[in-house]
This record gives C-alpha cells, structure tokens and sequence, in this order.
C-alpha cells in the first residue's frame, strides 16, 4: 500500500512539473497522441522510480507427460482445425483434423 501511495505522489509531482505542456488545447490527432504519450512517459518514469524496473515475463513452454493429456490436447487441436475447416477456411488440414472431421 505504502508504494502506491509514493507512485501517486510522484505520478503528481511530474505532472505538475510537466503541466505547461499538459494545459496545450488538444485539436487534431497529433496534439492527442502527443498529450497521451506525454502522461505514458510519465506515469511509465513514476513506475519504474518507484517499483523499479522488472524483466517481462517469459513463458516457458512445459513438455506434457501425461498421455491422457497429449491426446486430449491433440483432440482439441484437431477439433480446432476442423472447425475452421466446416467455416470455410480453404488451409491445409492436418491428418488428424480430418479424421474428426469426417
């Protein structure tokens, strides 16, 4: 709780600091995107001040062991490709997908 209250505070701080640029009257798309990236920086420097600066997370693809599993996946994959098969999708289809389509 004690960090969220430090990254408001500081998230303030620089939008005041940075408020000149804030009180410009947006009127096009370019004064928007401009604005917008504006409070994006600051709100992303308050973060990184306060949270500090984490690695993005990585998913690490797991092997299934479990047969029951592989074969339910498998089913699911398959079903997946024969639906979109009977949607009209002109792909290739997998063996498999064949097989639970027809």
């Amino acid at each position: 709780m004690y960090k969220f209250s430090l990254f408001a505070d500081s998230v303030d701080h620089l939008v005041t600091s940075n408020s000149a640029s804030l009180q410009a009257e947006i009127t096009n798309n370019e004064s928007y995107v401009s604005r917008y990236n504006l409070l994006t920086t600051l709100i992303k420097q308050a973060a990184v001040s306060i949270f500090k600066w984490n690695k993005p997370y990585q998913y690490v693809e797991r092997p299934v062991t479990s047969p029951h599993i592989r074969e339910l996946v498998a089913l699911i994959t398959h079903l997946g490709g024969a639906i979109s098969w009977s949607r009209g999708n002109t792909r290739q289809m997998s063996h498999g997908s064949h097989l639970v389509y027809d």
